[in-house]
C-alpha cells in the first residue's frame, strides 16, 4: 500500500506521498512518480491511498460535486468525501481506499479529517502547539513524531517537517514493495 503523510500544526498543514503505483493484479510498476494527493484550492487538499482507480474517482467526485470547491473549507470537502465513499460502499461493496482531507476550517483553524469506508470520520487538530500526524498506510511501525524535531524555540520548521516525512517514506520503502523513495509534498498555510 502507498503512504500518505499529513503533519498538522496550528498554522500549517503539510502533506506528502511516495510516488509508486503498481498494478494490483499483476504487481507491475505503472508509475514511479505518482503524486497521491490533490490540491483542491489554496486552503484545501485531499490525499489518498489504496486502489488507485477507486480513490481517484472519489477525488474527482469531490471536485465535481462539492459546492464552490474553489473556496470550500475542509469540513465541507470531508463531508462530501465521506458521502461519496459511503455511496461507493453501498453500490460496489467494500472499497480499498482511504483519504485525508486537510486544510482550513470554517472558523479559520487548521484541521484534517480521515475518511475511511465503514468508519466514522476522524477529525484531527493541533490545539496545543504540538504537531499532529496522520499516516495512511497499513502496518507502519515507525513513529513520525520521533523523526521531526522542534528548534530551540519549540517551533517546527518546514525543513524539519519535510526531513522527517522523507525519512519515514524512505524507511517504509525499505520494507514495503508498494512504496518508493520519491516524495511529493505540499504545504497549506493558515
Amino acid at each position: 500500500m502507498s503512504i500518505v503523510i499529513n503533519v498538522l500544526s496550528r498554522e500549517h498543514s503539510w502533506i506528502a506521498s511516495d510516488g509508486l503505483q503498481k498494478n494490483a493484479g499483476t504487481g507491475e510498476i505503472v508509475s514511479e512518480t505518482l503524486q497521491k494527493y490533490e490540491v483542491l484550492n489554496p486552503k484545501l487538499c485531499i490525499g489518498y491511498t489504496g486502489h488507485y482507480e477507486v480513490a481517484r474517482r472519489v477525488v474527482d467526485y469531490v471536485k465535481t460535486l462539492c459546492p464552490d470547491i474553489e473556496h470550500a473549507n475542509v469540513e465541507l470537502a470531508a463531508d462530501f468525501a465521506k458521502q461519496i465513499v459511503d455511496c461507493a460502499v453501498q453500490q460496489i461493496g467494500m472499497i480499498d481506499a482511504q483519504f485525508v482531507v486537510t486544510g482550513v476550517t470554517s472558523n479559520n483553524q487548521m484541521a484534517s479529517f480521515i475518511v475511511r469506508p465503514s468508519a466514522p470520520v476522524q477529525k484531527i487538530q493541533s490545539l496545543n502547539g504540538t504537531p499532529q500526524f496522520v499516516i495512511l498506510h497499513n502496518n507502519l511501525k515507525d513513529d513520525l513524531g520521533s523523526l521531526i524535531r522542534a528548534d530551540k524555540n519549540g517551533r517546527y520548521s518546514d525543513t524539519a517537517v519535510l526531513t522527517g516525512m522523507k525519512e519515514l517514506i524512505h524507511r517504509t520503502a525499505r520494507v514495503d514493495e508498494f512504496v518508493n523513495d520519491v516524495m511529493f509534498h505540499h504545504r497549506i498555510d493558515l
